[in-house]
């Protein structure tokens, strides 16, 4: 073995290795990766605002179906789930490949839903592909904090 078999050996290793690794970027590339992050102001005469914002991480544009906003109710006549469709602003609709979209709701329209405002509330964002990504629960007024959510 001389050197020249060497360095064919290394250069055999080094491509093989550089092939694997766009493999593993391309696969990783066509996942749908999204954050959601969510923000409220403080109660004013407006009562609270949440806004929920949908960040596509993918490289690909992805299609939000349906953002829900829900509550596990606990308690004698309170049992199971209530929810709200989250509407308006950008929110359901596409969201281009990294960027982002976002949704206001009022209280009143939690209200509205039944849903209590001072317990802990969870975000639900569907997707076309049917993949949800769950946020919480989180508290309005907490400072929430930024989530990673991969789906």
């Amino acid at each position: 073995m001389d050197a020249g078999d060497l360095i064919a050996g290394y250069a055999a290793l080094v491509g093989t290795g550089a092939l694997v690794w766009e493999v593993v970027r391309w696969r990783g590339d066509r996942k749908v990766r999204l954050k959601v992050q969510l923000r409220s102001t403080p109660p004013n005469e407006k009562g609270w605002v949440l806004w929920i914002e949908v960040i596509n991480v993918s490289a690909f544009p992805i299609r939000v179906t349906s953002v829900r906003i829900r509550q596990d109710k606990v308690g004698p006549q309170q049992e199971g789930q209530m929810s709200m469709a989250a509407k308006g602003n950008d929110l359901p609709g596409e969201v281009p490949a990294r960027d982002a979209r976002t949704v206001e709701v009022l209280s009143d329209g939690i209200s509205a839903a039944l849903l209590d405002t001072s317990a802990p509330l969870t975000v639900a964002v569907t997707v076309a592909t049917g993949e949800t990504v769950v946020e919480g629960p989180h508290r309005l007024g907490e400072g929430f904090p930024f989530s990673v959510v991969r789906v």
